[in-house]
């Protein structure tokens, strides 16, 4: 068990080989801009030269970064890799929108 926190700033102290508990704060969480270039690469390959005739890659990936940060408040992970999935979805979705 950990010790309370007494303070609003400070952290709790753990136990002989545990790690201290941080607060998240907005600083640490990830950012959809973070994936960029990941979210550009996923789109280029996704969509073939037929496709990227009708639909520019960095215009799906725009959009979905644009969608990320309107819908930042809906994310529920805590770390990168769970971000990158989330957004990957996005894509995805915006992808297929763009041939509907």
């Amino acid at each position: 068990m950990l010790h309370q926190v007494i303070g609003h700033d400070q952290t709790t102290t753990p136990y002989a080989g545990e790690r201290p508990i941080v607060p998240a704060t907005t600083n640490d969480a990830p950012r959809p801009e973070e994936f960029r270039q990941y979210l550009a690469l996923l789109a280029r390959a996704h969509l073939g030269p037929k496709q990227r005739a009708k639909v520019d890659p960095s215009d799906i990936v725009q959009q979905t970064l644009l969608d990320g940060h309107r819908k930042l408040e809906q994310f529920r992970g805590s770390n990168k890799a769970e971000m990158a999935a989330w957004l990957r979805r996005m894509l995805s979705c915006n992808i297929a929108d763009a041939f509907r």
